[in-house]
């Protein structure tokens, strides 16, 4: 198997995740925070794969989208599965303190979106809510995808 079809975009976007969670000892005050928002961080974290946010939801409609909440198919849930799997040990460790849900959405007009669930604390907890069509391309289409969104070809020679 290539290694393109093993790093996918999900892969990316939670390791993003975890370098803006930053690394800090286990507290009381975390375990509290963990419980009051739901987070068992024993659980595993494809079990945390739920419907989107009511509030994610609401912040597209709002700004005139229509996203649907996307089903993963069995072909999917193995991509997801095997992208938590193949994070290193560190990085599920942080995913698992706090990362408390992670959905799919069709119809969003971006990759990915990190919502703080604890604006408040200073140990925060987050949902992340994915492009399902993601879980269809490869880093290397995804790339191609972004790098054409970044230029304008009205002003173009050709």
């Amino acid at each position: 198997m290539k290694i393109q079809n093993l790093l996918r975009p999900v892969s990316l976007f939670l390791l993003l995740l975890i370098s803006l969670t930053g690394m800090s000892d286990h507290s009381l005050a975390q375990t509290q925070i963990q419980l009051k928002y739901g987070l068992d961080p024993a659980t595993p974290l494809f079990s945390r794969v739920r419907e989107t946010p009511v509030g994610v939801i609401k912040m597209f409609e709002e700004a005139g989208m229509s996203p649907r909440q996307h089903q993963l198919s069995p072909a999917e849930r193995l991509i997801v599965e095997r992208a938590f799997a193949a994070l290193p040990p560190l990085h599920q460790r942080v995913l698992k303190e706090h990362l408390r849900s992670i959905s799919f959405l069709d119809n969003m007009p971006n990759t990915a979106l990190t919502s703080i669930v604890n604006t408040a604390d200073a140990f925060r907890l987050y949902d992340i809510t994915f492009r399902a069509a993601i879980l269809r391309q490869n880093v290397s289409e995804w790339l191609t995808e972004k790098e054409r969104a970044c230029f304008d070809a009205k002003g173009s020679c050709g």
